[in-house]
């Protein structure tokens, strides 16, 4: 007799269609599990508190509503072509402080695939500034391009036809400035209007976040934003204006959903500004662009890109937009906060899984960020790295061939809808509490992101979340990529050479005066002009956070105590049937930089007790039966060992133990007291 519920087809070889409903399904695989509920064992959680299901059907989510590609509200992709007939956008990110070094490699990636370019500016440039902090000690590294004239960006963009390049930039209170240099480079090339592409990316919100500085305070900016956008439009047509820039808030901790409501309410912030200086909400719409970041969660990515894009649709429909005028300008780019720059070859995989989720999630512009830029300018290979990933998944991997196969998918599909509810519930209260500058300004948003990163953190130290070669296999040895050799103190110096001839004033008495002025000007220059007697907005910047920092402060520690003397070192044994706890218990050691030494295999109460004996001065970490565990550890505890602890997969009291460490332990807090007995942490970094 043929069973018929709410049913999904499953095809029987021998006996042909079965059909069978998910409730059904749930009881089979309950029974081979021998817990009641099925669907909770095999659920996972995913930090924006709603859960991923083993199974999914019909029933989840109606298919028959989705709109096409390139139709409102985009969730399945701004254009209607896709990648399908262009491909995407391959942005790669330059920030090496040497003029001349940064040009070299924007040739070399051009000539390679590269099709757009993101430079990033040094920190001085950042805050608004072109002074020096010149010191022959090295203690202010460069951390991107020192380019504080227009003279400067002439000199990094030589050789390349911008007519053809989009430029997109990154400078943080140098951001006007920026617009004015790039503008100026345009001139003097003699380029026309509509030749001109790429980004100011000029986010005032996210400024302030990451430098804690707005130098002409934070209403100037936003009229400045208006103002600027204005003019842009006026001159030239494909010219974005605005960022409203995701990254910011995920290094700072924000989930995947809390990181769609901050840009949201960020960039309906500018578009407030831009009608407010008298631009039509359609064209408004179109000079905003969305920063997002992708992970190595693969399916979580692609749903967070269709569910941005399905919000501000809404969001742009509100404020009086229609059709294509919605539609999100979307560059993604690889998180940094999944970046480890311990073993930086497994953030090849890691970007390369953003990427695709990048490219499933329907983004016009991608950046793959190098495997070593977690510690480090990147090097050659590493920059080639992060441009083939996309090469291989554009050409080689096929998935730019269909538009949106994700579209249709019941998991993916009731995922996206969860990601934008979810995403438009955090944006609704941070627009009850004024948008999202009041909430940074009063602390509230940071409170928020301080939540999220806890519990985060708290998930990867008691291995809920899994990190290859940080809290799961991790390597003995520090694993790196070749480091560049920079000398930071005479690139500074040549800086402060080449700007002794610049007037440090700017003289104009307009904005038009203000952008001609920028073809002699130098930044900090121009950004006094802007700020005026206008009061600056300062307040703490945002962290910059990574997933394995904790793991690698441990590592860094365990290594400077071996540099300095001996790295700290545990005795791990194990008995008969605890293979599986000692492994994990070696796992542990090893994120923390210890030296493991093993008794070797399952070996006798007396042999075991005779081979610690040996190393008295040493923890011991011992993984047994809790029938042996009372008379092992009373034996081991005559030897001399000072603390036992004791290894288990189990909740259960374990008599005489010091330490308990199982799957759910804060690995972190058990490794610090480690090397505190040890006497290698606190951690002391020299410079």
């Amino acid at each position: 007799m043929e069973r018929t519920m709410d049913a999904e087809a499953i095809t029987d070889a021998g006996s042909g269609p079965v059909t069978l409903d998910s409730a059904l399904w749930y009881q089979m695989v309950a029974r081979v599990l021998g817990q009641e509920d099925a669907e909770k064992a095999l659920s996972s959680h995913l930090h924006d508190g709603f859960s991923i299901k083993p199974l999914y059907g019909r029933h989840n989510t109606d298919v028959a509503d989705i709109t096409p590609p390139g139709f409102s509200p985009f969730i399945r992709g701004g254009a209607a072509s896709g990648a399908v007939v262009h491909g995407w956008d391959i942005q790669q990110e330059f920030k090496h402080p040497d003029l001349q070094v940064t040009n070299q490699e924007l040739l070399e990636d051009l000539e390679n695939g590269v099709t757009s370019v993101l430079l990033k500016c040094d920190a001085t440039a950042q805050r608004g500034t072109d002074k020096q902090p010149v010191s022959t000690d090295d203690t202010m590294p460069c951390d991107g391009v020192l380019m504080f004239t227009a003279d400067d960006m002439d000199t990094a963009l030589a050789g390349i036809l911008l007519e053809a390049v989009p430029v997109t930039l990154q400078m943080g209170n140098g951001a006007w400035a920026g617009a004015a240099f790039l503008q100026a480079v345009w001139r003097k090339r003699g380029l026309a209007a509509h030749e001109c592409s790429g980004s100011f990316n000029i986010d005032p919100v996210g400024i302030l976040a990451r430098t804690g500085l707005l130098i002409q305070g934070h209403e100037q900016a936003l009229k400045d934003l208006g103002v600027f956008t204005r003019r842009t439009v006026q001159h030239f047509p494909y010219v974005g204006v605005a960022a409203a820039d995701g990254t910011i808030w995920s290094d700072a901790g924000a989930t995947d959903c809390q990181e769609i409501a901050c840009a949201l309410s960020t960039a309906l912030l500018y578009l407030r500004a831009m009608i407010a200086a008298g631009l039509d909400v359609e064209e408004a719409c179109s000079r905003i662009c969305f920063v997002l970041t992708t992970g190595a969660d693969l399916f979580a990515g692609i749903a967070k890109l269709r569910a941005a894009r399905m919000a501000w649709a809404r969001v742009a429909s509100a404020c009086g937009a229609s059709g294509p005028a919605t539609s999100m300008r979307l560059r993604a780019i690889t998180a940094s906060r999944i970046l480890c720059h311990r073993d930086p070859w497994n953030n090849i995989l890691r970007a390369t899984l953003a990427g695709m989720a990048a490219v499933l999630g329907g983004a016009g512009s991608i950046t793959t960020l190098p495997p070593d830029a977690a510690s480090q300018f990147p090097s050659r290979d590493a920059r080639r790295i992060a441009r083939n990933i996309q090469h291989i998944l554009r050409d080689e991997s096929g998935i730019g061939r269909v538009l949106d196969p994700a579209g249709g998918s019941w998991f993916l599909e009731t995922l996206t809808r969860q990601m934008a509810e979810t995403a438009w519930t955090h944006f609704q209260e941070l627009e009850r509490h004024g948008g999202i500058l009041p909430s940074l300004l009063d602390g509230s948003l940071q409170q928020m992101l301080d939540a999220a990163w806890e519990a985060q953190t708290k998930a990867i130290g008691c291995h809920a979340d899994l990190m290859t070669g940080v809290n799961r296999f991790p390597s003995p040895d520090r694993l790196s990529m070749p480091e560049q050799g920079i000398n930071h103190y005479a690139l500074r110096k040549g800086v402060a050479a080449r700007l002794r001839t610049v007037p440090e004033t700017v003289q104009a008495n307009s904005l038009d005066a203000f952008f001609h002025a920028a073809e002699t000007a130098r930044l900090s220059g121009l950004t006094a002009w802007l700020a005026g007697d206008h009061q600056p907005t300062s307040l703490a910047p945002l962290p910059c956070r990574r997933v394995a920092e904790e793991f690698e402060s441990l590592q860094d520690a365990s290594e400077q105590a071996a540099r300095t003397g001996k790295r700290p070192a545990i005795l791990l044994a194990y008995t008969e049937g605890c293979s599986d706890a000692m492994t994990f218990a070696r796992h542990v050691l090893l994120s923390g930089g210890f030296n493991v030494v093993e008794c070797g295999r399952p070996e006798s109460v007396d042999a075991i007790t005779s081979r610690l004996g040996a190393h008295p001065k040493l923890d011991v970490c011992l993984c047994t039966s809790p029938d042996l565990w009372p008379s092992l550890s009373e034996r081991i505890r005559r030897t001399g060992i000072r603390h036992i602890t004791a290894v288990t997969e189990t909740h259960m009291d374990w008599p005489g133990a010091d330490t308990v460490l199982s799957r759910t332990s804060h690995a972190p807090d058990f490794l610090r007291a480690c090397l505190q007995r040890a006497g290698a942490w606190p951690h002391v970094i020299h410079s």
